[in-house]
């Protein structure tokens, strides 16, 4: 009888959680350890005097049958309808401006309509903008194609687009913006939904920008319950194929033997054996800490020690004793800029500085969930964010979270005042009746996620590290396998993909190995020769 292939999944985020579930489901014994004491990285929700905030999760795209969130989800036995409701169609994001607002909707006419109404003058750039739009989500589509699935004649129209999203995979989102629009304003409405991918327009990849745009074409969406009841759905799911959870138990180190994993040694020193590991971690923790460097060619090092992370960001929670609805507020996220020069509004961040006016995304996740369970009936959930630089916090990162003291939190508290107080002079009394007060800093996700310098995006998504520059699924360590955010891109479901690769590669790794192994005779020790991608 052959034995049973056993895997190691480290970390529980939406990767980690499909990477088990996949892996569970094709007959893997799965254990996955997760250093915190509950399971869902940045999909676990906490709660406080009955009010129940997200960490990770503000909506999501490609929700519909057939789609990529829909179509992952699927693979896991979930149903996409019966977990997420439709935000508003006419309007899911506000981008408002100091002389002019723009709702993103459902459907990409729509959208191109309304910014043609804004700035009759582009009608002929933004035209063509869209129809880079329409290519890539049609892309988008074949992408999630049923395995084996075939191409028709009429698939083959969105590979035209092919050839130029090659001539922009090192270009920025400013640069293709300027190739096609001659106004700021214009330009600064298409890169509004910056913060979901952490860089202004002068320094994200243009393909990135471009992907995240189309994902939300046909509609925004948010888990019935939150994003708590979403992590229970997918843990549901693992469990039911066999995987075994452990949690508060943090990987130590990758056991790596002539070239190839063995298991994974966890920081009380016990070993747990594995034919295979997935690492859910970000892969330059997974890379540069947790595999011995003598294990990596010098090429990869290189790579991981030249890895810029993501941003960091500053976010405020609250707990309202009043309904949003009668201030003002709606489910649709609000985006408030005080400018329109986006790289202008950036570009102290970088410096160590936060601008002298703030960027804000507002979200009540209570008013999206149609449950009405994530808050108190009359009251609301309210999430504040703003990009703030790592520096403002490092002098503390190296310390314990209950042991940075008074100074720390004092500069939580001032930052926190001032978020509000510009929330205050743009919306007058939109804030009130303050129940829950609870403020994280890059610092908080560096404790919760081992996120490098508090990035909560993974590697930075510029073109330099987006797409074929991003780490692979598979790397030099044979039997190791990266899922998460630094493997696809940022957003639940390139993670949830993510997950599903590492879980198919490491599949067909120990079928060639179990192949080589009954040719060479079971008395003999395999080694893998095989040459790792490039990277």
């Amino acid at each position: 009888m052959e034995a049973t292939r056993k895997a190691v999944v480290i970390g529980t985020g939406a990767g980690g959680l499909a990477a088990a579930g996949f892996l569970a489901r094709s007959g893997f014994d799965v254990t996955a350890v997760e250093q915190a004491p509950h399971l869902g990285g940045s999909l676990a929700p906490f709660e406080r005097q009955g009010f129940t905030f997200d960490v990770g999760i503000h909506y999501v795209g490609q929700c519909r049958p057939g789609q990529l969130m829909s179509e992952q989800l699927a693979a896991l036995g979930l149903d996409s309808s019966a977990l997420f409701s439709e935000l508003e169609p006419d309007g899911f994001d506000i981008y408002r401006f100091p002389d002019f607002e723009v709702r993103n909707c459902r459907g990409l006419d729509r959208f191109r309509d309304r910014l043609q109404a804004l700035f009759p003058e582009e009608a002929a750039g933004l035209a063509e903008v869209f129809e880079t739009l329409t290519r890539v989500r049609e892309l988008m589509a074949l992408g999630v194609r049923p395995h084996g699935g075939k191409l028709h004649a009429s698939d083959l129209a969105a590979l035209r687009a092919v050839p130029m999203l090659w001539r922009w995979r090192r270009g920025t989102w400013g640069d293709f913006l300027r190739h096609h629009l001659k106004d700021e304003r214009a330009r600064a409405a298409l890169s509004a939904m910056c913060g979901d991918w952490g860089l202004p327009p002068g320094r994200s990849a243009a393909l990135v920008a471009l992907a995240i745009i189309a994902d939300y074409s046909d509609g925004a969406f948010f888990p019935k319950g939150g994003g708590g009841a979403l992590l229970q759905a997918l843990v549901d799911a693992a469990q039911g194929h066999g995987v075994t959870f452990r949690t508060h138990v943090a990987a130590q180190r990758i056991l790596v033997s002539r070239g190839c994993v063995t298991g994974v040694e966890l920081e009380d020193g016990e070993a747990l054996g594995a034919d295979v590991v997935v690492s859910d971690v970000d892969p330059t923790v997974t890379l540069g800490h947790l595999v011995g460097p003598e294990h990596l060619p010098a090429r990869l090092r290189a790579h991981v020690a030249r890895t810029e992370p993501s941003l960091g960001m500053a976010v405020v929670y609250l707990g309202l004793r009043r309904d949003l609805r009668q201030h003002g507020m709606s489910a649709a996220n609000l985006w408030s800029y005080p400018s329109t020069d986006l790289d202008g509004q950036f570009e102290p961040l970088g410096r160590g500085e936060l601008p002298p006016q703030l960027s804000l995304f507002l979200s009540s996740n209570s008013l999206k969930d149609t449950t009405g369970s994530l808050a108190p009936p009359g009251c609301s959930t309210l999430e504040v964010v703003t990009f703030v630089p790592e520096a403002m916090f490092e002098r503390w990162a190296h310390l314990p979270a209950g042991a940075r003291g008074e100074d720390y939190h004092a500069l939580k508290e001032q930052l926190a005042d001032r978020m509000l107080g510009e929330v205050e002079a743009r919306f007058p009394g939109l804030v009130g009746d303050i129940a829950v007060r609870e403020v994280a800093t890059p610092l908080t996700w560096l404790d919760s996620l081992r996120a490098p310098h508090g990035g909560v995006y993974g590697p930075a998504m510029t073109p330099r590290q987006s797409g074929f520059y991003r780490f692979r699924t598979r790397t030099p360590v044979q039997g190791l396998f990266l899922a998460g955010q630094g493997v696809l891109s940022m957003g639940i479901s390139p993670v949830l993909l993510s997950g599903r690769l590492a879980a198919r590669a490491a599949e067909h790794y120990t079928e060639q190995r179990g192949r080589l192994r009954h040719h060479l005779g079971e008395g003999r020790t395999w080694h893998s020769e095989a040459k790792a991608p490039p990277f």
